[in-house]
């Protein structure tokens, strides 16, 4: 689902973390393989935070995206074109 603008949401019931990276590693492959070139002249790439809920932790939804979302911004951080989870 779009979230914001160029933040989308993908939602995994009964998916573990690992499933969801890996999940996460097949789209950002998908989209550089596609080899769409953006305005710099470069190719587009995607970033992908992943969080896993932790009814323990919390059951908010809130609080699982805002994990997802420090992990986006870790990978972008670490270089960009990158799956991250904290």
């Amino acid at each position: 689902a779009r979230y914001g603008g160029e933040e989308f949401l993908a939602i995994l019931p009964e998916t573990f973390i690992a499933g969801a990276l890996t999940l996460a590693e097949k789209i950002r492959l998908a989209v550089s393989e596609l080899m769409i070139p953006n305005k710099e002249g470069a190719f587009l790439s995607i970033s992908c935070g992943v969080s896993c809920l932790n009814p323990a932790e919390t059951n908010r939804p809130v609080d699982i995206i805002q994990l997802a979302d420090k992990a986006l911004y870790k990978a972008k951080h670490m270089g960009r074109n990158r799956v991250s989870s904290l």
